[in-house]
């Protein structure tokens, strides 16, 4: 079951890395029980306190958890994005991602999204796009004063449009982007009602080519909505 013909300068990492193979070269799934921590020390010839260091990794890894009671033991755990979510949000929180690269990030990805989310598209979904858009519009007749009401609106449709992509890795990161830079999109933009006249446009000609099936228009469409976000002189050349 495990290997222990060479081991890194980490003896810890080195029992994360035997149980996680392991685990995966089993085909072990969630909700499987792994031997007891007695039996771990036997197998890979470790000291409790090691394997108990390398309990916590996996566990903050969110491969394994362990249970208490008469059932207790360590059991594979069902992997989720949360790991993923939780680091690239931290990177954005602490400006470890330059605002210019966030940009590029974005205007490729949310591109990309805009197109999948048009080509198989939810009657219910498309609803919820229009239900938005109305909220929207009606911010948008109030004019300046509605300024961060009104992105707020847009920015959940920048949400449902990333999980109206069907695709875990698509709604995971555009998700974490959105919920971890707070206000970014209407503070680059200037104060201006036109501005938000322009994102209320370009939000119903997206919504219109995604009901009517048309995934590169959606896509044409964002790229020239995304722009709207860059900082001056950015992104000039992929116009």
């Amino acid at each position: 079951m495990f290997n222990k013909k060479s081991k890194p300068q980490s003896v810890v990492g080195f029992i994360v890395d035997q149980i996680e193979h392991a685990i995966m070269e089993q085909g072990l799934e969630p909700g499987d029980k792994l031997p007891s921590s007695r039996e771990l020390q036997k197998m890979l010839g470790t000291s409790h306190g090691t394997l108990r260091e390398a309990l916590r990794i996996l566990e903050q890894k969110g491969l394994t958890e362990s249970r208490l009671g008469r059932s207790g033991g360590i059991y594979v755990r069902a992997v989720s994005s949360d790991q993923v979510s939780e680091s690239l949000g931290l990177l954005i929180r602490q400006k470890q991602v330059s605002q210019e690269h966030l940009f590029v990030f974005r205007c490729t990805l949310e591109v990309s999204a805009a197109s999948l989310a048009s080509v198989n598209p939810d009657k219910s979904d498309i609803q919820r796009l229009k239900k938005l858009q109305g909220k929207a519009g009606v911010l948008l007749r109030k004019g300046l004063s509605a300024w961060a009401a009104f992105f707020e609106i847009e920015n959940q449709l920048h949400q449902l449009l990333a999980r109206m992509t069907h695709n875990l890795l698509f709604e995971s990161v555009l998700l974490t982007v959105y919920n971890n830079y707070p206000n970014y999109n209407h503070n680059r933009i200037p104060f201006d009602v036109n501005n938000m006249e322009t994102i209320f446009d370009e939000w119903e000609q997206l919504i219109q080519a995604i009901e009517n099936k048309r995934p590169d228009t959606a896509g044409m469409v964002m790229t020239r909505h995304i722009h709207l976000f860059f900082p001056p002189g950015m992104g000039q050349d992929s116009k």
